[in-house]
C-alpha cells in the first residue's frame, strides 16, 4: 500500500512539473530537465520589443544611419531596463557556473546549461513572460548536387568587371538580372547580408565585393574571416552578389553571419546574427556601426509551422529598414506545407521554380496556419550553378528553396541601387507588378484558389522578373518627377 501510494505520489510530482499551473516554462523544456540534468534555455521578457519599437514607428529620419541607430539605441535600452532584476540575480552566482548572455534585439537573456532549480527560480520572476529550451533547425539537405569544371578555365583567365557581367547562368537569363544590367543597374551601392554556414571569402567570385570590416561574424569559434564548412551559404551568396555571370546584383557588397554550424543553425546563432546584422562590430566585437548593416538579408532555412520565436528579430530588422528574405522550404509538394520564418508576414517568403517555368516539386507550398498568401514570389530554384567552398574556382550546381532566395534578395539590391529608400511596402509592390505569370500550373489549386488566379499557393504572385520591376520603378519615379 505504501507503495502504490508513493508511486502514485511520484506520478502526480511529475505531472505538476510538467503540466503545472504555470505556462511560463515550456513543457518539452520541463520533459528535458526530467531526462537530463540541464538544458540551454532562453528567457523571454514580458515587456517584448513591440511597444519599444512601436514608440518610434512615427518617427522621421534623415538618413538611414540615423534610423538605424535609434532603433539599435531604443532596444538597448528597453532590454536594460527590463533585464535589469534578472541580470542582477544572474550576477550574485560568483561562482560563475551560470553563464549567460543578454540580448537587445529580441529583449532575451540565454542561459547555458541552466537546472531545474534555476529555471523554478527564473520562472518566479514577475518579469519573465516565456522560458523555452534553444531550439535547433536542420538545414534542408541539399536535393541535387553536381560539382563541374564547365566555363572553370574560362573564368579563371578572366578580368572582373563589375560595370560588364558576361555568360549570365540560366537562371539569371530568366528572371530577366541581365535586363536590369543593361540598364547600368547592378547592386551598386548596396550591401547584401547573409545568415547561413558562412562564405568561402576567397572564392574568385566573391573576393572582390566583401565588405570587409564590419562583414563577418561567427558566433560559434568567433574565427576572424569568413569560412564555411559545407558550402551552403557560399552558393547562396554566389546567386546574391557572385561575380562572373553567377549574381543578380554583382556590384552589391557582401556582409555573412554564420548562423548555422554545418548543416544545424542554434536558435541563439540566429539570434546572435540577427542582432549583429541590425548594428555590425568588427571582428574583435569593438566600434559597433549601424552604418554597415546590409539593406537586404538572405535567410535560406526554418523550420516549424507559425513558429513565432523570430519574430522579435524581423521586427527589428523591418523597423530599421531592413528587408527580410526567406526560402519557403522544401517541404512540398503538399498544400499546407510553408514553414516559419518564411510564413510570417513581415517577410518576403520565396518558393522554387525550374528551368521551364515549372513549379518544383519539393517547393513548400501555402496556405499558412492563418490562412494567408505564402510564397509571395517564386524564382530559380532547381540546377543553379553557383559557387562552390572547396575552391576557390569551383563552381557548383545545387537545388533548393535555399537557391531561390538569394534570386530576390539580389533584385532587391537592384531596386534599391536605383533608390536606396525604398521600404519594404513599396519593395514587395515592384517585385508584385514585375512578375511573370505566365506559369506551368501543377494543378494544386491549394487553399481553394484557382492557380490561373494570382496571388495563389503555389506561385504567389508569380516568378521573379528583375528588368520588369526595374522598369516599373523607373516609370513610375518618371511620373514623379
Amino acid at each position: 500500500m505504501l507503495l502504490k501510494s508513493f508511486l502514485l505520489i511520484s506520478i502526480l510530482l511529475i505531472y505538476l512539473i510538467i503540466y503545472g499551473t504555470s505556462n511560463i516554462v515550456d513543457s518539452s523544456l520541463k520533459k528535458s530537465l526530467l531526462v537530463r540534468n540541464s538544458a540551454n534555455i532562453l528567457i523571454s521578457l514580458k515587456t517584448g520589443t513591440v511597444d519599444a519599437l512601436r514608440s518610434i514607428s512615427n518617427k522621421k529620419f534623415t538618413t538611414r544611419t540615423a534610423k538605424l541607430n535609434t532603433v539599435a539605441n531604443v532596444l538597448r535600452s528597453n532590454a536594460k531596463a527590463s533585464q535589469a532584476n534578472l541580470l542582477k540575480f544572474l550576477q550574485s552566482f560568483s561562482n560563475s557556473s551560470v553563464q549567460y548572455e543578454s540580448f537587445w534585439i529580441s529583449n532575451q537573456i540565454f542561459i547555458k546549461n541552466a537546472d531545474l532549480s534555476l529555471v523554478n527560480s527564473l520562472e518566479s520572476f514577475e518579469e519573465v513572460s516565456e522560458i523555452y529550451e534553444e531550439e535547433i533547425i536542420k538545414l534542408d539537405a541539399p536535393l541535387k548536387i553536381h560539382k563541374i569544371q564547365t566555363r572553370v578555365n574560362d573564368l579563371k583567365n578572366k578580368t572582373y568587371n563589375k560595370d560588364e557581367e558576361t555568360y549570365p547562368e540560366w537562371n539569371l537569363r530568366i528572371i530577366k538580372a541581365p535586363g536590369a544590367w543593361d540598364l547600368r543597374y547592378f547592386g551598386q551601392g548596396i550591401v547584401v547580408g547573409n545568415i547561413d554556414t558562412g562564405v568561402r571569402y576567397s572564392h574568385r567570385s566573391l573576393r572582390y565585393n566583401y565588405l570587409g570590416d564590419y562583414g563577418w561574424y561567427d558566433p560559434y569559434h568567433e574565427t576572424p574571416l569568413p569560412n564555411d564548412d559545407i558550402g551552403h551559404g557560399t552558393h547562396t551568396m554566389g546567386i546574391m552578389v557572385g561575380l562572373g555571370g553567377f549574381g543578380v546584383a554583382p556590384s552589391a557588397l557582401w556582409s555573412a553571419c554564420k548562423g548555422c554550424y554545418h548543416d544545424l543553425c542554434v536558435t541563439t546563432s540566429l539570434i546572435k546574427c540577427g542582432q549583429f546584422l541590425l548594428c555590425p562590430t568588427k571582428t574583435d566585437f569593438t566600434d559597433p556601426d549601424c552604418s554597415k548593416a546590409p539593406h537586404v538579408i538572405n535567410c535560406s532555412w526554418g523550420g516549424g509551422r507559425n513558429n513565432q520565436k523570430y519574430h522579435p528579430v524581423i521586427d527589428a530588422w523591418r523597423a530599421a529598414g531592413i528587408i527580410p528574405v526567406f526560402s519557403n522550404g522544401n517541404t512540398g509538394p503538399n498544400c499546407d506545407t510553408a514553414r516559419s520564418p518564411a510564413d510570417y508576414p513581415l517577410v518576403i517568403g520565396v518558393g522554387a521554380t525550374t528551368n521551364k517555368d515549372e513549379l518544383a516539386v519539393y517547393s513548400a507550398l501555402g496556405p499558412t496556419v492563418n490562412n494567408t498568401i505564402k510564397p509571395d514570389i517564386v524564382a530559380p530554384g532547381s540546377g543553379v550553378l553557383s559557387c562552390s567552398h572547396t575552391g576557390d574556382d569551383d563552381y557548383i550546381l545545387k537545388t533548393g528553396t535555399s537557391m531561390a532566395a538569394p534570386h530576390v534578395a539580389g533584385a532587391i539590391a537592384i531596386l534599391k541601387s536605383r533608390n536606396p529608400q525604398l521600404e519594404f511596402d513599396e519593395i514587395y509592390e515592384y517585385l508584385r507588378q514585375g512578375a511573370d505569370q505566365n506559369l506551368i500550373n501543377p494543378g494544386k489549386n491549394c487553399g481553394g484558389i484557382d492557380e490561373s488566379v494570382y496571388p495563389n499557393h503555389e506561385f504567389g504572385h508569380g516568378r521573379l522578373n528583375c528588368e520588369n520591376s526595374l522598369k516599373i520603378l523607373i516609370e513610375n519615379e518618371s511620373k514623379h518627377v
